[in-house]
Formats: C-alpha cells, structure tokens, sequence
C-alpha cells in the first residue's frame, strides 16, 4: 500500500487512558521514511468538541475530501503506527495547512522556538 505525508487515514489511535479507538489520523512521516520503515508517526484527529491550546480545527476547505462532522486535530496526541494497520483512507490536508499543524505540534510539545 502507498501512503504520503500530509494523508488523512484511520487507524486504532492510543489514547491516554491506554485504550484504543479507532480515529482518522493525519501522517506526519515524510514518504522516505514511510517507505523504509513501513510505519508511519501520526497525529489524531477528532469530532470530540475542545477548545483549549492543543486544538486545531479543520475546515473542509483544508481538505481533498469534506469531513462527515466537524473535527479537529489534537496536536498532542502523536503516535507510530505500522501501514499494515490502517483501516481506512480519507484524502489529503493541504501543505500550508499541514505545515499550521506542524508549527503547533512544536509550540504544543517541545515549546522550541525555530527560527
């Protein structure tokens, strides 16, 4: 199976209580890395309404496919997942919007100020 950077699939997400639930998930991998090590790392992306620093809201215009409901990303739930395990494909964010979510994924957990 092919996936790319910057796709949206589902795959059963590690949440923090140590349950997994299936939820779509942004690959966060680029495709050299994909292709070595038939894994990928990978952010979650959910239809739970927060509203606090982690969040990161799409809009269906950021897409390639429309969302079923309203969703955003939890810039800091992160995991690694093997491409074997995806459940399902759901299109593509757009760069500039993927590189939004990069920036906060660094503001959220490492608090790095890049230049």
């Amino acid at each position: 199976m092919s996936i790319h950077q910057r796709e949206i699939v589902e795959v059963n997400f590690p949440l923090p209580d140590g349950t997994f639930e299936p939820h779509p998930a942004i690959i966060l991998s680029n495709n050299d890395i994909i292709a070595e090590e038939e894994a990928f790392v990978c952010v979650m992306i959910t239809s739970h309404n927060f509203n606090d620093e982690y969040t990161y809201r799409l809009k269906d215009e950021m897409l390639s496919r429309q969302l079923k409901k309203p969703c955003q990303v939890r810039c800091h739930l992160i995991t690694i997942v093997q491409i074997k395990h995806i459940i399902g494909r759901y299109g593509m964010i757009k760069q500039n919007n993927f590189e939004e979510i990069i920036r906060q994924i660094n503001s959220n957990l490492f608090r790095v100020n890049l230049r």
